[in-house]
């Protein structure tokens, strides 16, 4: 079975990795998997996953930018990790049984040569549609702080904090204890809709859906329920909001799906709207109409840009694909699947 998840993600804070997360322990073996772009590092752990996906339990950890390609997968039962190891997303050999697949070596750099320029050019455009997403991923937490402070004003947050403790007392208590694994479900590309609920089916065996005005209300009670869980070293699958990295967004958890965003397959809806003063929320109405229109705005360019970032991006790897001995490669990947099986 194949799950999908993201290990980072691009926050107005920047760039949050929680690839540190995905191994268990010492147990598990880390492969670390070096290429440029276009070398083949997402279509190998692809190969990988969709091998092992009918006999194994498989964490497949999509690209935070890029959703069509993968950053990582773990296969559950034979304790295997591979991971892009390139930047932003740096992860090094730091252990006994970790061991790089280097695609390096498959790569005529010679062949690049006569396209240096173009290389050049097309990796400046890049990083300039790169600098204005950042400015208006950025943009996007001015609004979206002003409209969580305008409802947090008008909020019971005492009252909201219990709520998060009766959620807990109600599913929770008696959980399994363990390690919090810390992910994120949702990203600015605009090659996903909004978030990746629906790539795991397990979710909606009990789906609790969290509403509140804007999600505010919401994320203050599963923030807390999240702290909770910790404090009391339960395990759990942590998500984290992307648009405002700080807060928790959903939270899966023996085999309870608890979560900020509504869906028509929830089983259990909770509104915290009862702890909002509207009489006093009226007050912000404008600013709250205002600011909820900028944030909208910015959020839609922010997914534009991102978008032709990745446009761009998919012209060099077309470039750096040219270089690439597919034929060595996929008869290494082949020796590398063989001995995975073999684990």
């Amino acid at each position: 079975m194949l799950n999908y998840y993201f290990a980072g993600a691009l926050t107005p804070k920047g760039f949050i990795s929680y690839f540190e997360d995905i191994p268990d322990g010492k147990e598990d073996k880390l492969i670390i998997i070096k290429g440029t772009a276009g070398s083949g590092k997402s279509s190998l752990m692809k190969k990988i996953a969709e091998k092992f996906k009918d006999d194994c339990s498989v964490k497949c950890y999509k690209c935070f930018s890029c959703p069509k390609s993968l950053d990582g997968i773990k296969i559950e039962e034979k304790k295997i990790i591979l991971l892009d190891g390139t930047s932003p997303h740096v992860v090094e050999a730091s252990r006994a049984n970790d061991t790089i697949f280097n695609i390096f070596e498959f790569i005529d750099n010679t062949k690049l040569l006569p396209y240096s320029d173009k290389l050049d050019e097309i990796n400046e455009r890049h990083k300039k549609t790169k600098n204005r997403f950042d400015k208006y991923l950025k943009s996007t937490s001015i609004y979206l702080s002003n409209i969580t402070d305008y409802i947090k004003e008008c909020l019971n947050e005492k009252e909201l904090e219990k709520e998060a403790e009766n959620l807990y007392k109600k599913y929770f208590e008696y959980s399994g204890r363990g390690k919090i694994k810390k992910m994120f479900l949702s990203s600015p590309s605009p090659q996903i809709s909004d978030n990746l609920i629906e790539y795991n089916p397990q979710f909606f065996e009990n789906y609790t859906a969290l509403l509140s005005k804007f999600d505010v209300a919401s994320k203050i009670v599963i923030t807390k329920l999240a702290e909770i869980l910790e404090n009391k070293g339960v395990k759990a699958d942590i998500f984290f909001d992307y648009l405002e990295p700080d807060k928790v967004k959903y939270i899966y958890c023996n085999g309870r799906f608890i979560s900020c965003d509504d869906n028509e397959k929830a089983s259990e809806r909770i509104s915290f709207d009862k702890y909002l003063d509207k009489n006093k929320f009226k007050e912000y109405s404008e600013l709250y109409k205002s600011d909820t229109a900028m944030f909208k705005k910015a959020l839609s360019v922010t997914k534009k840009l991102l978008g032709e970032a990745n446009d761009i991006h998919d012209e060099l790897e077309k470039y750096y694909f040219t270089a690439v001995n597919f034929n060595l490669l996929d008869k290494a990947v082949d020796k590398l699947i063989e001995s995975i099986s073999k684990n």
